[in-house]
């Protein structure tokens, strides 16, 4: 919420459950706008990242998530509404527009990464228009993107295996450098079963894993899975 222009508005037609770390907004927000309307907002003094959204005060509610992020820990926010997405109806956010081309890039590009990969596997992404630096104060040296994420059906994994899926593209990106081939020594499977593998997925040994589609990932992930 910060001082609170965004929620000022929210709260005209929702109810907020406003969540703030700093105590002086945390305060401002109870006394400026909880004194007018406190049957439509809460105010939480918490650390967004500790907060289980399938818990109270969340548990039971259409969650929306909405916010201007702190741009230090935007991707932290993103894994966490990764990691909450059984209770999100959807997000509507405001990130660095270099963070919002990470997550809608496509392979082949220097900003694929596996967050880009697992973000669009739960969400449909799009984005919905740039923010002047010249709106804000102080003003900023970075352009910002507002993105809208909705939940969508997981196509070619279980929920179960989305966790397992993430370190494995972690090992996957570790050396953006090398050979795909090269960062799969990492794992616990028999390095001589690669170049089989990669025959079977049509996929050149000399590949980086930023050249690689989503689907084709997830095959070789499943292809570690099962120990083929």
């Amino acid at each position: 919420p910060g001082l609170g222009a965004l929620t000022e508005l929210l709260i005209e037609s929702h109810s907020v459950i406003a969540v703030e770390l700093d105590r002086l907004f945390a305060n401002r927000l109870k006394e400026k706008l909880g004194a007018l309307i406190p049957h439509k907002l809460t105010v939480l003094e918490r650390d967004i990242l500790e907060c289980d959204l399938s818990k109270e005060p969340f548990s039971k509610k259409n969650i929306f998530v909405v916010g201007n992020l702190p741009y230090q820990i935007s991707s932290q926010i993103i894994f966490w509404l990764l990691n909450n997405r059984k209770t999100v109806q959807g997000a509507l956010l405001m990130l660095q527009a270099e963070m919002a081309d990470r997550i809608c890039a496509k392979p082949n590009t220097k900003s694929y990464a596996p967050m880009t990969i697992l973000s669009n596997l739960v969400f449909t992404i799009s984005k919905c228009f740039n923010v002047s630096p010249n709106v804000f104060y102080p003003k900023p040296k970075v352009k910002s993107t507002v993105i809208s994420l909705t939940p969508r059906p997981l196509v070619g994994i279980r929920d179960a295996d989305l966790n397992s899926f993430g370190d494995f593209l972690k090992k996957c990106f570790h050396a953006r450098r090398k050979t795909l081939i090269n960062n799969l020594k990492a794992l616990d499977f028999p390095f001589e079963k690669w170049p089989k593998v990669f025959e079977k997925e049509g996929i050149e040994q000399a590949v980086r894993a930023e050249a690689l589609s989503a689907n084709q990932l997830l095959n070789l992930f499943h292809a570690v899975k099962m120990g083929q």
